[in-house]
Order: structure tokens, then sequence, then C-alpha cells
């Protein structure tokens, strides 16, 4: 995103291409800020939320947030939390 340099376009993590794709309707339909497939690769970041813009920082945030839970899927550690 434009506004934010800790985000890439796309990005390698455990050896799998991550794509990060914006304001998609996977998100724009359950008002989430964010969501990642694990199967595809996809990480899905909004810049609104129900009408209302998303902060550089929420973005920021909602970037690790959704890396987190596909590095600890990835790991085997999710499922245990």
């Amino acid at each position: 995103m434009e506004d934010s340099k800790l985000i890439p376009d796309t990005t390698i993590v455990l050896g799998k291409q991550i794509n990060i794709l914006w304001d998609t309707d996977r998100i724009k339909e359950k008002g989430l800020y964010g969501s990642i497939n694990i199967s595809t690769g996809e990480l899905h970041l909004a810049s609104e939320v129900h009408g209302t813009p998303v902060s550089k920082e929420e973005k920021e945030v909602t970037y690790l947030h959704e890396m987190f839970h596909y590095i600890l899927h990835k790991n085997g550690y999710e499922s245990k939390l």
C-alpha cells in the first residue's frame, strides 16, 4: 500500500510467495481488517471497514497479525492455541 513501507506487494515466507491484495470481496463482505488464505498464499487487507478508513498503523498491525497466523499454522502451532 502506498502509505506503508512495511507492507510489500508480495513477499516470501517459509519458501512460499505471499501476495498482498487490497479491498477484496473476501474481507469487504465480512467487515474484516484482514485475512490470510494459507493454501493460496493470499493475504487480504482492507483500506476501510464499514466505510471507516483504516489507519496506516492499523494496516501494518493487521499485516503482521495475518503473517503470524501464517507462520504459526505452517509450523504446527496455531491449532494448539
